[in-house]
């Protein structure tokens, strides 16, 4: 590339082999060597000395090359130096092409050519439009200055050349007259900046508009006596960078998106692994509204627990409102699928976050519920309220609902306030779609299975596809294939624990019932659940309550786990369906004969070493059974009679001597009792 001007390329010739060499002569310098072409081109070009390029080539070579010299008599910002020495190479351009060609200076076809040519290519070289010497009067006049020291065409000769930097200045450069309203008259600005910066503490919050403002600040002015500023005044003074900051704070209240702009923050570095931090919130999906089961129409709702490191969605609820249930039910599903807890759970204040079933309690309260068990797991929770707390769950929804929803039919777009060109469906789509889901029988039904289909396509999509992010896998495999340092894992049972329903109920008639949702249920105890419920009045049920199939039973005192029991159904003694539950009936029978069974043995373990003579003083007993135990009563005094009186001895205790003769063992003897 050229140094000097990077939209040209350079050739080295000498390094080029000769074939190339002979290339390059036949098709860029007619056949001639580079020294001998460039020897007949400024022969070419000059005329007595002076160059013969063209008007338009003497603009363009100056816009590109001969500013380069002109750069540092400006000290101003570099791009606003390099725009004022184009401008100041076009004067010298233009002065130079009248000499060399003996045009005059009174004429205006020079400088007419050159302001349409300026006027047509200057924006490609600088953005400050006002440095420019677009008209030919204006243009005239500088060039007259520079070359003439004279403004007009009036006394020639002039006092003689005056320096590029006296003919190109900076507008308004040196001027003071803006400096008036600060020093001689500062009550315009006082006025301006207390309208400008009238915050809800200093007795609302009006946000007026700059034109309002002028308005009001010149009738004071007129009131007062004081000169009044031009409306530029107050433009150049809202413009300032500094009364921007300063102003936007009470304009439009401190934390609003508007005041975002000139509020410092400090960049915040994603997760690094799987499990670092989940987040947690709810939308309402923008499908059509369906018909409820009351007859309303309504939208569905979803819960979403988020992984900020891999964006995979671990847990979804479905609902019709942003409720607690709805969020301990996805983050149930997260901790069931994941099989861990996360290092940080981040929610918001959503509906129930402080009741006794989520547990959440702000200012030092103790935490219950959900929350108590995942505090006690290490799990770091964090209540946030603020726009930028849930930032990358709030982004992900936005793309979720633009790259996904918008490819189903039932979606209808994002929120009404969205400014967005394709946030909105058209009203001939949505009657359209509106009929066929009406005949297709959209329902509650559909819209959790539309919602979910898109949801798995999300989990299984690579980024690449729809991101500028250099990520070829999806949010699921990155997921599963990541590290989990902090992560948590738990057990099944404490799954149970942390989020299943708890309640305290009594045993009756051999169950267990309970109502859950207006519903009666009941779980009976087997032959298999007996010997460990045998010993209990009360115990503590822990139930899910989407899923009353079964139940987890624990003690009452130590929270120990009993036994696992299945719900039971009703007997049908009525109508179509009773032949089915005959078999039912009769596995219930023959379920009660193992528990009566099992009572039985129990019963005679119990009274296996009982002394039955105490029932002969019991009048309430029936008469068989008194017989029966006075006849064996009577039988063992008799046997023990017989044992006594006919006692066999016990032989002596001899010990044999060395010398053939035996001798009792007298220790041996009374220690014996004989």
């Amino acid at each position: 590339k050229d140094p000097e001007d990077a939209r040209r390329r350079l050739i080295r010739y000498d390094t080029m082999a000769a074939k190339y060499q002979a290339i390059v002569r036949a098709t860029l310098l007619g056949g001639l060597e580079p020294a001998e072409w460039q020897a007949r081109q400024r022969v070419a070009e000059t005329q007595n000395g002076i160059p013969t390029y063209t008007l338009a080539e003497r603009l363009h070579r100056a816009l590109t090359q001969d500013y380069k010299r002109l750069m540092s008599l400006w000290a101003v910002d570099p791009r606003r130096a390099q725009s004022l020495a184009r401008a100041g190479a076009i004067i010298e351009a233009v002065g130079h092409h009248v000499q060399a060609n003996a045009l005059g200076w009174k004429p205006y076809a020079a400088y007419d050519q050159a302001a349409a040519w300026i006027k047509a290519n200057w924006a490609d070289y600088s953005t400050y439009k006002a440095d420019a010497p677009a008209s030919a009067i204006t243009l005239k006049a500088h060039v007259l200055h520079r070359f003439c020291g004279i403004e007009r065409m009036r006394d020639l000769p002039g006092p003689g050349p005056q320096p590029i930097q006296a003919v190109v200045k900076l507008p308004r450069l040196d001027n003071q007259n803006r400096e008036v309203f600060i020093h001689s008259y500062p009550q315009p600005l006082a006025w301006a900046m207390q309208l400008a910066t009238l915050g809800a503490d200093r007795g609302g919050n009006p946000n007026y508009s700059d034109a309002h403002i002028i308005r009001r600040v010149t009738e004071c002015c007129i009131l007062q006596g004081i000169p009044t500023p031009s409306k530029g005044w107050f433009s150049g003074l809202f413009a300032k960078p500094n009364v921007q900051r300063l102003r936007a704070g009470y304009r439009w209240e401190k934390g609003s998106r508007f005041a975002n702009k000139y509020t410092a923050y400090r960049p915040i570095e994603g997760a690094l692994h799987a499990g670092d931090c989940w987040m947690m919130d709810g939308t309402r999906i923008n499908f059509l509204p369906h018909q409820s089961a009351d007859g309303t129409a309504k939208s569905l709702y979803i819960v979403f627990v988020f992984d900020v490191y891999s964006g995979d969605v671990l847990g979804v609820s479905w609902s019709y409102s942003e409720d607690h249930v709805a969020n301990i039910n996805a983050l149930k599903m997260a901790v069931s699928t994941s099989g861990y807890v996360p290092y940080e759970l981040v929610f918001d204040k959503f509906p129930g976050h402080n009741t006794e079933q989520f547990g959440y309690r702000e200012k030092g309260k103790v935490l219950s519920g959900v929350c108590k068990h995942l505090d006690s797991k290490g799990v770091r929770l964090t209540c946030t309220i603020a726009a930028t707390g849930k930032a990358p769950i709030e982004r992900w929804i936005g793309t979720f609902q633009d790259v996904f929803l918008h490819n189903s039919k039932f979606y209808y777009g994002q929120g009404i306030q969205s400014t967005r060109a394709a946030a909105h469906r058209t009203p001939q789509y949505l009657l359209a779609i509106a009929r066929q889901a009406k005949a297709d029988g959209w329902d509650y039904d559909q819209a959790w299975r539309e919602a979910a289909y898109w949801i798995e396509c999300y989990r299984n999509t690579p980024l690449t596809h729809y991101s500028k992010k250099a990520i070829d896998t999806s949010p699921r495999l990155r997921h599963d294939t990541s590290e989990r340092p902090l992560a948590i894992d738990v057990r099944p049972d404490e799954v149970v624990s942390m989020f299943w329903l708890t309640k305290t109920l009594t045993i009756s008639a051999e169950m267990l019932k309970m109502e859950v949702f207006k519903e009666k249920v009941f779980y009976p105890i087997t032959a298999d659940t007996y010997p460990v419920l045998r010993h209990h009045k009360a115990v503590t049920v822990r139930y899910d309550e989407t899923d009353l199939s079964s139940i987890m039973v624990f003690d009452a005192t130590t929270d120990a786990f009993l036994c696992a029991m299945d719900q039971g159904a009703a007997t049908v003694r009525y109508g179509i369906e009773k032949p089915l539950q005959d078999e039912a009936r009769k596995l219930f029978l023959a379920d009660q004969r193992k528990i009566g069974d099992l009572k039985e043995a129990e019963l005679a373990s119990m009274t296996a070493g009982a002394d039955e003579s105490i029932l002969l003083y019991a009048a309430q007993n029936p008469k068989a059974l008194r017989e029966a135990s006075q006849d064996r009563y009577q039988e063992e005094r008799v046997a023990d009679q017989m044992k006594a009186r006919h006692r066999k001895p016990n032989p002596k205790p001899v010990v044999l001597t060395g010398d053939g003769t035996d001798t009792i063992d007298l220790q041996r003897f009374a220690r014996e009792g004989y």
